[in-house]
């Protein structure tokens, strides 16, 4: 009770000391600074002089007539801006407006802003610096501790993380509750070291280790496009070869295949990995799954079911779903039409029909005769198809590379 009745007491004297001063004409308020006010001697803890109470009831009124939506610009001296610095931060949180309480802080936040301002001029030793720090304990706040906030990411993600380690297509559904609370606080923390820069910017290794672990989050809460930009930027940033770049690009390559794509999976990800370590069992597995996938995305359709096997084997419909397509038929026709218009053509192919029976016919007006009977025992002539082929290619128009007409 007393330590708070002096403080009332200390900015009551304050506010009055202020309200002498500005009831005093301009001339004979700066004599009385001038004689008055002769720098103290240095204590632990610096006090305010008379000046810099003044001072500083200057700065509260010039403020007061600032309109709060106007951007705090720095003045010639600085002081301006260095008291917006201080606002920012919560120095004058809790002071009223006008009050004693900040002509109080506002006169503490002069003293250090003057010896701020003397110690950059001549250049003064460090030894002052403890008393210094030491007057405005909340104006100069401790930088991020970027380290803790990266473990503490990594706890997050360690206890949450379950999907991490299951193959990239198994993987279970994104969390809720708790373990989605988690691993979004994870990728909080994990953002804010960072976006640490100056002394508390972590170093390349580390922050390849934060970008993995905020990978992690993103791909186990079912975001894959930012685990894959977070994997990518791990791998870049790690060194080369070490464990946490074989890491990041397996994560890339996990990413890539929840995103829908395998085959980016493989070459950014789990290829790269294994040009530098090729007896790695698990990345090679991640890559030949992976690879698996891709060919089979890639697989024509059309002609599934057509090759498929015996009964029925393989996708039932693809014929149908080829001759549907209309550059497929258009194509058809045309080799029809090339067919039906050449009648050695059509004998070539009945030369290549497999246990195919009866002879040519008779050539009438200028054509010539039928083919013969086709082969037996289920076998094609390679002849006969090797002369097909042939026929076909040398009825292909000029620009496409044939000869107009026949041989």
């Amino acid at each position: 009770m007393v330590g708070a009745e002096k403080e009332l007491g200390a900015s009551t004297l304050l506010t009055a000391v202020a309200g002498f001063l500005s009831a005093l004409p301009a001339e004979q308020r700066e004599e009385l600074l001038t004689l008055a006010c002769a720098a103290p001697a240095r204590t632990a803890v610096p006090q305010p002089t008379l000046e810099q109470v003044w001072r500083a009831y200057e700065g509260a009124a010039a403020r007061r007539a600032v309109s709060s939506s106007a951007p705090a610009l720095a003045t010639s001296s600085g002081w301006e801006a260095f008291c917006a610095q201080l606002r920012a931060r919560g120095f004058f949180d809790g002071a009223a407006d006008g009050s004693g309480e900040e002509a109080r802080r506002l006169a503490l936040a002069r003293a250090r802003f003057d010896e701020r301002r003397a110690a950059s001029s001549t250049d003064a030793t460090t030894a002052s610096a403890p008393a210094a720090a030491a007057t405005l304990h909340r104006v100069d706040s401790p930088p991020l501790d970027s380290r803790a906030e990266l473990e503490r990411g990594a706890e997050l993600v360690g206890r949450w993380a379950v999907a991490s380690s299951a193959p990239p297509r198994d993987a279970p559904p994104p969390p809720t509750g708790d373990a989605a609370a988690g691993l979004r606080t994870a990728i909080t923390a994990l953002g804010a070291a960072l976006g640490a820069r100056g002394e508390a910017e972590l170093p390349p290794k580390e922050r390849a280790r934060a970008l993995l672990l905020r990978a992690t989050a993103h791909l186990e809460l079912g975001d894959a496009a930012a685990a894959r930009d977070d994997a990518a930027a791990a791998a870049d940033a790690a060194p080369h070869g070490s464990a946490v770049w074989m890491r990041a690009l397996v994560k890339l390559g996990h990413a890539h295949e929840r995103a829908g794509d395998p085959r980016a999976a493989v070459a950014e990800g789990y290829a790269r990995a294994l040009e530098h370590d090729p007896a790695n069992a698990i990345v090679r597995a991640y890559r030949d799954a992976a690879a698996a996938r891709a060919n089979a995305q890639c697989a024509p359709v059309a002609w599934r079911g057509v090759d498929g096997g015996e009964d029925g084997e393989g996708e039932e419909g693809s014929m149908d779903e080829l001759m549907a397509d209309p550059s497929v038929l258009q194509l058809a026709n045309s080799m029809a039409s090339q067919l039906l218009a050449d009648p050695q053509m059509l004998a070539h192919v009945a030369a290549l029909m497999p246990g195919g029976g009866g002879g040519g016919g008779g050539g009438g007006g200028g054509g010539g005769g039928g083919g013969g009977g086709g082969r037996s025992g289920g076998s094609v002539d390679g002849a006969a198809l090797a002369a097909l082929a042939a026929r076909l290619d040398a009825s292909r128009p000029e620009e496409e590379g044939g000869v107009d007409g026949v041989d």
